[in-house]
């Protein structure tokens, strides 16, 4: 897939991620795609999909732009390097990674990045969709992020002894459909200073 595709699927104000949930919790590979990530301006969340293949991290343009408000700038560079929390160890170590930049756009506050190689470990996980196909109007949905007052806002440890930061979970309603020529799925609800980066999911199902 070229770079530009990649962009065009991107180019949504919202990144929408579907995931068909039997119950009433994010999935496992929803968590645990998902971490903290900081720049010279601060902290936001951020979140992977494989796309052909290839591992992608989406983030909020403005946690690497430092912009307050619209417009949230260009990115002019090939490749910024990022620290990333390690969802997976308690001390809270931070990872630096260069990832070369796909931008959207200057109206849009979404960026899309590549790493050299995939960042995830363990087995693969199914990938996850982006598309509106399934949203229903007024339909349930949430937002995933770290508020940015905690590094990893709380611990959980799994059965089988595995350590993850959890993110928070905010309940929200689809309250507009996209129509033809406007990309973008609005939202009742609220999130948290920090969670700029993070996934919406929705229930397919």
């Amino acid at each position: 897939m070229s770079l530009s595709r990649v962009c065009a699927s991107f180019s949504i104000y919202l990144a929408v991620v579907t995931a068909t949930l039997a119950q009433s919790m994010p999935t496992t590979n929803v968590l645990t795609r998902m971490t903290v990530v900081r720049s010279e301006y601060g902290s936001g969340t951020v979140f992977s999909i494989d796309v052909d293949r290839r591992e992608y991290w989406i983030t909020a343009k403005h946690v690497l732009t430092g912009a307050k408000h619209p417009p949230y700038g260009s990115i002019t560079k090939k490749s910024v390097s990022l620290q990333l929390l390690d969802p997976t160890v308690r001390e809270g170590r931070w990872t630096p990674v260069n990832f070369s930049v796909v931008d959207p756009g200057k109206d849009v506050d979404i960026v899309v990045l590549a790493a050299d190689a995939p960042l995830l470990q363990g087995p693969a996980q199914p990938g996850i969709s982006v598309t509106f196909s399934g949203v229903t109007l007024g339909g349930d949905c949430e937002f995933l992020g770290y508020p940015s007052a905690t590094n990893g806002v709380w611990a959980a440890t799994w059965d089988n002894g595995n350590f993850l930061w959890m993110p928070f979970v905010k309940h929200c309603l689809v309250s507009s459909m996209p129509d033809r020529d406007t990309k973008a799925l609005f939202l009742d609800g609220i999130n948290n200073p920090g969670f700029s980066g993070g996934p919406v999911v929705y229930r397919t199902g």
